[in-house]
């Protein structure tokens, strides 16, 4: 219950700082509390982690919130799909995506700094099931890592930490928790985009 209701204060307080409307998605689909509280008592047994998205309206991406109770740690992250023409392959993307973590850097550089340790890059490929995910301190290493025949279709940029004692005590873990996402949308995901594709063009 305590979860449901972070869920419900997270929206309410990042709606609060954007003025538009936030919502919470939970991965269970059910309307009904107790059936949902039951589905995520479950997922909890077998993955040992907690999870909700938050639907920022107008958003480019919703942000995935999860507690992992195996490390201690919450993690957020924002899906950017890079642009998916074939003149784009792999360098070109990840180009892209630069150029945008660069531009949160220059907007808010100490406090980027600040997040910096524990900001991930995760590549997913076209029809490759394993991603990969690195520190942003090792993006040089990205392309190194990729295979070279499978186009990128899709970034999840993450914020994620480690709250070590702070995760198993209430208030500090709501308060770590609140920081975090409060820090994550005004730092980085503000400042990112998804690539939309072009009008089609009306041909003679």
């Amino acid at each position: 219950y305590a979860w449901h209701q972070e869920q419900n204060d997270m929206a309410h307080i990042l709606s609060k700082h954007l003025g538009v409307m936030v919502k919470t998605f939970s991965k269970s689909k059910s309307g009904n509390l107790e059936k949902m509280l039951d589905d995520e008592i479950k997922s909890l047994k077998k993955s040992g982690q907690l999870m909700f998205d938050l639907g920022i309206k107008g958003s480019f991406s919703d942000i995935a919130v999860i507690a992992d109770f195996t490390s201690n740690t919450v993690s957020m992250e924002v899906e950017v799909t890079p642009p998916l023409s074939s003149e784009t392959k792999s360098k070109g993307r990840l180009s892209w995506l630069y150029k945008q973590l660069s531009k949160c850097n220059l907007k808010n550089p100490d406090d980027f700094e600040a997040l910096a340790d524990d900001i991930f890059i995760e590549v997913k490929q076209k029809h490759l099931r394993n991603n990969v995910k690195v520190s942003i301190h090792d993006w040089g290493d990205i392309l190194n890592r990729l295979d070279k025949g499978r186009d990128i279709v899709e970034f999840k940029i993450s914020y994620q930490k480690n709250l070590r004692k702070a995760f198993i005590q209430p208030k500090s873990f709501v308060n770590e928790t609140e920081q975090m996402m409060l820090n994550y949308y005004a730092v980085v995901v503000q400042y990112l985009k998804s690539w939309t594709p072009p009008q089609p063009r009306f041909n003679d």
